[in-house]
């Protein structure tokens, strides 16, 4: 101790000795009144403690209590020896160390302190020569009784008050140290927000940038499946005019095929016709045949018969002659007939090949139909796809340009994250300031 420290604490002492009224001249009063107790030392360490631990609650053995008694007998032989004074004002506050280091509470201490009070000024009151002497000493003894609560109440004040201010200044440095660690975490997820955000930043733009780029295909996507729609649109109308058409070319070879089979028919019936006539031909020719030897018969029978037969002879000739003429004419019929024949037969069989090809047309026409009827199914189908896409385009491109919408909001966000973000660093710092300065408070 120093020694501006030691004239500090006699001052302090001084002082206090002086505001309880206790002087140099009431140092016999003091002798006396500790002449009286040290005889009763084990009564009055008795009562203390055992008003003691059963206010703080303080479980002892038998032996434990009575060893505590016997400690706090000794002490309280000498506690109220003269001098009066900063010694004894220094073992009064050991007194109070050893106290608060039993941890009980200010008022197990004080109400203990009271009980053996009252005992000891029982004990002077009983010992004193007459009642002034009675009074003269126990106002002695409450003085001093009261400068020692005074010094144990003051003593385990400031061991509490120091006690608080380790405890304060441990947790002032875990709290700096705490701040110090948010801070530091706070400053790097911050550097981290403000990197993610300016990447978060730079792909929202590239969104922007690829959402324009996917909104200018979807447009350009919409107007060629439109005009792909348009165009299988036409083709269907083609297809159905291809259609119409081939019907009435259907219809049209129906009505030449029947036509043809009509014209062979007829062929067929003049064939007939003509074997019929070739066959009359024939009988004609037979019988100009029989009338020529009949006549070459009446020839020889007139020439034979003289002058009477010249008559016959010449209805003979006529007869030879008329034979001959109906045997040429019969020729020339039969070859004009046969002529007829061979053309009605080759017109026939025209006949037959022109419906065979009809026929093959008309087949062919109808698979031609069928195929235009399957091509029309699928040109239906392409358009219903195509319109279809196109819808489905115009929708993504919506969809696009709300997204769009979306990205640009996001990337306003955002961006005022980023500012908060900024502000929040500013935010620690005088955060870290106030820290600094609250610690700085509570170590003072």
């Amino acid at each position: 101790m120093s020694v501006h420290s030691e004239i500090s604490d006699r001052y302090l002492a001084t002082e206090r000795l002086k505001r309880f009224g206790l002087l140099d001249a009431d140092q016999e009063a003091f002798a006396r009144i500790s002449d009286m107790l040290r005889d009763h030392a084990h009564h009055l360490a008795t009562a203390f403690i055992e008003h003691f631990i059963s206010a703080a609650g303080i479980p002892l053995e038998e032996d434990a209590l009575a060893a505590q008694i016997d400690r706090t007998a000794q002490y309280s032989r000498g506690k109220f020896s003269p001098p009066i004074d900063e010694t004894w004002i220094a073992r009064i506050e050991k007194a109070g160390e050893l106290q608060f280091k039993t941890g009980a509470s200010n008022l197990a201490l004080l109400s203990a302190l009271s009980s053996s009070h009252r005992a000891a000024a029982t004990i002077i009151s009983e010992g004193a020569d007459d009642e002034e002497d009675r009074r003269y000493l126990l106002e002695r003894f409450m003085r001093v009784s009261a400068l020692e609560v005074e010094i144990l109440v003051t003593t385990l004040s400031n061991l509490e008050k120091s006690r608080f201010r380790r405890t304060i200044a441990a947790n002032a440095k875990t709290f700096e140290e705490s701040i110090a660690d948010i801070i530091q975490a706070s400053n790097k997820l911050s550097a981290e927000a403000r990197v993610k955000a300016s990447a978060s930043v730079d792909a929202a733009r590239a969104l922007l940038n690829l959402s324009d780029e996917v909104t200018s295909a979807a447009s350009q996507s919409t107007a060629a499946m439109a005009e792909a729609a348009e165009k299988t649109g036409g083709l269907e109308n083609a297809i159905s005019a291809i259609d119409a058409e081939l019907s009435s070319t259907l219809e049209r070879l129906a009505d030449l095929s029947q036509t043809a089979n009509c014209a062979e028919e007829s062929a067929l019936t003049l064939t007939e016709d003509t074997r019929s006539i070739e066959r009359i031909l024939k009988q004609i020719r037979s019988i100009a045949d029989q009338a020529k030897v009949l006549s070459l018969n009446a020839l020889v029978e007139a020439a034979s018969a003289g002058e009477a037969g010249q008559g016959f002879g010449v209805v003979a000739n006529e007869m030879k002659e008329l034979a001959t003429r109906t045997e040429q004419a019969t020729g020339e019929i039969g070859l004009q007939v046969s002529q007829i024949r061979q053309t009605s037969e080759a017109t026939s069989a025209a006949h037959r090949t022109m419906r065979e090809q009809f026929d093959h047309l008309t087949t062919t026409a109808g698979h031609m139909r069928s195929t235009l009827d399957t091509q029309s199914l699928g040109v239906k189908e392409i358009t219903r796809r195509v319109e279809e896409t196109a819808i489905g385009a115009d929708n993504s491109s919506q969809a696009v340009t709300k997204m769009k919408s979306g990205i640009e909001s996001l990337s306003a966000h955002i961006g005022q994250v980023s500012a908060e973000v900024t502000a929040l660093d500013g935010n620690l710092v005088g955060l870290r300031a106030k820290a600094d300065a609250f610690t700085a408070t509570l170590k003072a």
